[in-house]
């Protein structure tokens, strides 16, 4: 028989006495849907004033004509987990594009504060449609526009030009980044993605945004719910 009584689970069998063990309830967080999550492309060269914040695509890399394509991206601090934050990534589905000859690896950074961009405005040229990024075009200046960790998180990705999707691939991210959203310890401005060789042609990662209508990514955050809870289990002997 297992009994609950607010944070104490008990679990009883028979006449045999009982053991207290602590367990500690460790949840993920999934957010998901365009109305959940904030994403769009910053395209340079003849896009460089258009938003794509609408756009199904999630995408970052070179393309084979020289054209750079990163992401922005952000949720919502409201629906980031109390608790302590123990990892968070984002899935997505990959592509085939005619534009991933190459093979690379993509790394997440957290945006500055200073840059503050709308999912409906923001553009390479433009934080918000009127503003400049606080650095330079494109997010592109490490310190001012985004935050370079020592180790940024990362994805490796291979060649994908074929007619199939590549499957649901894990970009992962760093947990106190969403503890220091939720915790106001700086701006929630979000996520920048980019390629690590931007250098090479051909090397694109492409694929859905939140506003895909047919596999969307989602972020997931796994946290823990705080103190143990204590779990009454029965006592065990042996003669």
């Amino acid at each position: 028989e297992m009994r609950q009584d607010k944070d104490v689970i008990e679990l009883v069998l028979g006449d045999t006495g009982k053991a207290r063990y602590p367990i500690t309830i460790d949840p993920t967080t999934t957010i998901s849907g365009a109305a959940n999550i904030d994403d769009t492309l910053l395209l340079n060269l003849t896009n460089a004033d258009i938003n794509f914040g609408a756009n199904s695509a999630f995408r970052s890399g070179r393309l084979s004509a020289g054209g750079i394509q990163r992401t922005v991206l952000r949720v919502p601090t409201a629906s980031i987990p109390a608790g302590t934050i123990t990892a968070g990534r984002i899935k997505v589905t990959r592509l085939a594009n005619v534009n991933s000859i190459n093979p690379d690896t993509m790394s997440v950074y957290r945006v500055a504060p200073a840059n503050v961009w709308g999912e409906s405005t923001a553009t390479w040229n433009k934080v918000n449609g009127v503003d400049n990024w606080a650095g330079s075009a494109g997010c592109s200046t490490s310190g001012t526009d985004y935050i370079a960790d020592a180790s940024p998180p990362s994805l490796a990705y291979a060649a994908n030009t074929g007619g199939a999707d590549d499957g649901l691939k894990t970009v992962p991210t760093i947990a106190a980044w969403f503890t220091g959203w939720r915790d106001v310890t700086y701006a929630n401005s979000g996520m920048f993605i980019r390629t690590d060789n931007e250098v090479e042609t051909g090397n694109l990662f492409a694929g859905y945004s939140s506003d895909s209508g047919t596999t969307p990514l989602y972020v997931e955050i796994d946290y823990t719910t705080g103190s143990p809870i204590a779990c009454l289990l029965p006592r065990m002997s042996h003669d």
